[in-house]
């Protein structure tokens, strides 16, 4: 017993001794990202996250009390959790043999999809096609019913463009929808599981629109130039119209609680010599006492309201816009509280958003961008509500840095910095990024763009960025002629184009930028040039010696 532990210990003892065996290197796996996603074919990393990103979204919609967010892309149904940003699997609806062929836009409502399919326009037809509105069982993709409809329906809250009425309405538990017949001048209403037609309302069909109280009992009818209308939604017994809304109101909204509406109105635009060139927006909200049917507060905004949606039942989120001649237009999201009449926050963004979905419970909101990108909130604070490593809307310029090592990025919003793995390592946000025009078209070169003087509204400035230093290099006054191109080689020189409209010519202008001096100008009347929606296609030498023009 006693020579049986000695071998043990010495054998013990010599393989400690030994060389360690080699631990195999896993190479690293480059067809995916840092989150694991799938990469394109040839690249080797990504810069940000995938986050309520995706191809050609459509209609959000919240499901889960709030807990999960959906995008309808084609027949996909696209989820992420709406809380982390996390992307949850993607669901095809595709019937077989289409699942390449493009499908149609689809949105969430209870436990239900809906979609509108139409019939292909045949040559030589008069007026809109004839579809169907499919209802589908969101978990096993069943299909419950076809309501029959003409012409492409705008869904509330879904998807309604800004300057339209909602021709369709869903009920937030998915078991009714109405829809506007224009053809037939009338609104109605059917069962979405076996689609059978309840009752029928009949409006005027220029401009009408429908909505459908969040608590899942009224029925809002909006006829342009007349009172909203009001119906039980099941058995379309009326009900008073809504009380001072009878000039040209073309949207609204309803408290979860369906006590509270908030109604937008509009007005003829017309210009110096009196005549009507557009439709303007009032710059207030109306909300409306629905019991006692009468208005208890007017919200007034100083902008132009877009969307609004309530954020439970004393709050109200605003989507507005406005413009910032001669800079480009932003759109700002706030929230107003209905008791005091106060704003609570605003969030400003310079790109074009719509598509404003705010989750049951009203804790969460999100916001649409026009590059296919979701912008998700925190309904209560306005701060994001989920944290993602990336911009939050389309990069706009992209450089290497001196020593090849890392990679720099700008949006509308703010400045990153990366390391050739896909890890940010740096971000800034200088004053007059996200207010201005970002464009530096010279991929890789220095990154100079137009922003706003601060406190003026005509008034702009070319502003440079040192990555160095990760501060602005320096800021050169321009007045109020705003350049809507610049170049730079070095950062230091800077060419800018400003349309002239008194010589219908583009104005070029060299500046020594740092030392704020203006070198040389002169102005481009090349046959190319003649229009001021139209820019003149430019190259700058690597030297910054030489403009090139093209010209016919």
């Amino acid at each position: 017993m006693t020579r049986l532990l000695f071998a043990v210990v010495l054998l013990s003892a010599m393989s400690a001794t030994l060389p360690a065996a080699p631990v195999p290197v896993v190479p690293p796996d480059l067809t995916k990202d840092r989150e694991g996603n799938p990469l394109p074919p040839g690249a080797t990393a990504r810069l940000g996250s995938l986050a309520f990103r995706g191809p050609m979204m459509y209609a959000v919609s919240y499901s889960d009390a709030g807990k999960t967010l959906h995008a309808s892309s084609g027949w996909n149904l696209l989820s992420w959790d709406a809380e982390t940003g996390k992307p949850l699997p993607t669901k095809s609806l595709a019937p077989p043999g289409k699942e390449k062929e493009p499908g149609p836009e689809q949105f969430a409502a209870g436990d239900r999809l809906f979609a509108v399919e139409m019939k292909p326009r045949e040559f030589g037809m008069r007026g809109e096609p004839d579809g169907a509105v499919v209802v589908r069982d969101r978990t096993t993709g069943t299909e419950l019913c076809r309501i029959p409809c003409t012409g492409h329906l705008n869904f509330a809250p879904y998807y309604v463009p800004v300057g339209y009425a909602p021709s369709a309405a869903v009920s937030a538990d998915g078991k009714y929808a109405a829809i506007v017949s224009r053809a037939d001048k009338t609104v109605e209403v059917y069962r979405t599981d076996t689609g059978k037609r309840l009752h029928v309302q009949p409006i005027e069909p220029y401009n009408a629109g429908t909505i459908i109280s969040p608590d899942n009992k009224t029925l809002y009818i909006i006829d342009y130039a007349k009172p909203v209308r009001r119906c039980e939604l099941v058995s379309g017994k009326a009900l008073p119209d809504l009380i001072d809304t009878d000039k040209a109101t073309d949207r609204l909204a309803v408290s979860p609680d369906g006590k509270l509406v908030a109604t937008r109105g509009t007005f003829a635009d017309k210009d110096e010599r009196g005549q009507v060139r557009g439709t303007g927006y009032n710059g207030f909200l109306a909300i409306h006492d629905t019991v006692a049917n009468k208005v208890v507060r007017k919200i007034e905004l100083g902008e132009t309201p877009i969307e609004f949606a309530f954020a439970g039942p004393d709050a109200v989120l605003v989507l507005t816009w406005k413009r910032k001649p001669p800079l480009s237009a932003t759109h700002t999201l706030s929230r107003w509280n209905l008791t005091t009449g106060k704003r609570e926050w605003e969030a400003v963004n310079p790109y074009t958003m719509d598509r404003l979905t705010v989750s049951p419970d009203g804790k969460r909101a999100s916001l649409l961008h026009s590059q296919h990108v979701i912008h998700t909130f925190d309904a209560v604070t306005g701060k994001p509500a989920a944290s993602v490593a990336a911009h939050a809307g389309p990069v706009a310029w992209v450089g290497w840095s001196a020593d090849g090592r890392a990679v720099h990025t700008a949006s509308g919003d703010d400045i990153m910095s990366w390391t050739l793995k896909g890890e940010r390592t740096a971000t800034a946000a200088p004053r007059g990024l996200g207010g201005g025009r970002l464009v530096p078209f010279v991929p890789g070169g220095p990154l100079v763009w137009v922003a706003p003087v601060a406190g003026e509204d005509k008034k702009a400035e070319l502003v440079a960025w040192d990555f160095a230093a990760g501060a602005v290099a320096w800021r050169l006054p321009v007045g109020e002629k705003v350049p809507d191109r610049v170049y730079s080689h070095d950062g230091k020189q800077v060419v800018a184009l400003c349309w002239d409209k008194d010589v219908k010519g583009w104005r070029v202008t060299v500046y020594d930028a740092p030392g704020g001096k203006v070198r040389h100008e002169r102005t481009l009347t090349t046959p190319n040039a003649m229009g001021p929606t139209w820019s003149p296609g430019l190259a700058l030498s690597g030297d910054g010696k030489r403009l090139f023009v093209a010209a016919a």
